[in-house]
C-alpha cells in the first residue's frame, strides 16, 4: 500500500519484499535468530530485514507505529482464528450427520420446559444440534469482516458471503415466516 500510495519507492517495496520472504523462510525453517534485546517480533524482523535489503528495510512501518504493527498482527491472526473455527464447526456438523443416521431409529424422550414430551428419534435430537451450530456459522464470516475494517480508503479482503441468508434459502425462510405468524396475521393482508 506504501508504493500504491506514492510513500515509497517501487524499488523499495521489491526489496522489502524479497527481504520479508528470505526472513519468512528463515523462520519457518527455524533458521532465524531471535535477539531478545530487541525487545520484540517487529524489531527481531525489522533488524533483519535492514540487515538483508539495507535502508529499506527501514522503511518497512513508515506511517505505523509499533502499537499499529501489533494491532494489525492481532487482526490478521484474529482472521485465521476465526476461518479455522468455520471449518471446525462444518466438521462438527458433518460428524454430528453421521451420527444421526448411525441412530435415526433409537427412540428417547423428548423434553418441553423440562417436562416429558413425545418420543423423538435420538438422530433427529443431533440434527437439531446442527441446524444450532448452522446458526453459528453465520457469525464467523461477518467476524472476519471485522478484522479488516478500516477508517481509509485502502484495498480491502472481500467478506464471505453468508450462507443461510434468506435469499438463499426462499422457500425456508418464507415456510418459518408462515409458521411463526398466527394464522389471523396472515390472512388479515389477504383481500
Amino acid at each position: 500500500m506504501l508504493a500504491a500510495q506514492g510513500i515509497i519507492a517501487g524499488k523499495d517495496l521489491a526489496d522489502i519484499q524479497r527481504g520479508m520472504a528470505q526472513i519468512t523462510q528463515e523462520i519457518e525453517s527455524g533458521a532465524f535468530e531471535w535477539k531478545l534485546a530487541l525487545e520484540d517480533v517487529h524489531l527481531n524482523i525489522e533488524a533483519r530485514l535492514t540487515q538483508l535489503v539495507g535502508d529499506a528495510g527501514k522503511r518497512l512501518h513508515t506511517g505505523r507505529s509499533r502499537n499499529d504493527q501489533v494491532a494489525t498482527d492481532v487482526r490478521l491472526w484474529l482472521r485465521d482464528e476465526i476461518d479455522g473455527l468455520s471449518a471446525l464447526l462444518t466438521a462438527l456438523q458433518r460428524a454430528l450427520v453421521d451420527l444421526a443416521e448411525k441412530n435415526a431409529e433409537v427412540i428417547l424422550p423428548g423434553f418441553t420446559h423440562l417436562q416429558v414430551a413425545q418420543p423423538v428419534s435420538f438422530g433427529h435430537h443431533l440434527l437439531a444440534y446442527v441446524e444450532m451450530f448452522s446458526r453459528d456459522a453465520e457469525r464467523p464470516p461477518t467476524c472476519a469482516a471485522a478484522p479488516t475494517a478500516c477508517r481509509w480508503a485502502v484495498p480491502r479482503w472481500p467478506a464471505p458471503a453468508t450462507r443461510w441468508t434468506a435469499s438463499a434459502w426462499p422457500g425456508r425462510w418464507a415456510w418459518w415466516m408462515t409458521m411463526a405468524s398466527p394464522a389471523s396475521a396472515r390472512t388479515a393482508s389477504t383481500p
